[in-house]
């Protein structure tokens, strides 16, 4: 695993943590993890997850 998906996974799991814990917007939480914008950040979680960031708050 190189340096960057490192990285990109811990900031994922961090969103995740924020998405599931908050009511910010997914521009809020980009920001929050280190993303430029909120499609950056969800182009990296498309990666991991075959689901979009804002189904994880509807899941619960």
């Amino acid at each position: 695993m190189s340096v960057t998906d490192y990285v990109n996974r811990m900031r994922i799991a961090l969103a995740r943590e924020l998405i599931i814990g908050s009511r910010l917007d997914m521009e809020s939480v980009a920001e929050r993890i280190g993303f430029s914008s909120a499609r950056q950040f969800r182009r990296a979680w498309s990666r991991l997850h075959d689901t979009p960031p804002g189904r994880a708050r509807t899941d619960l």
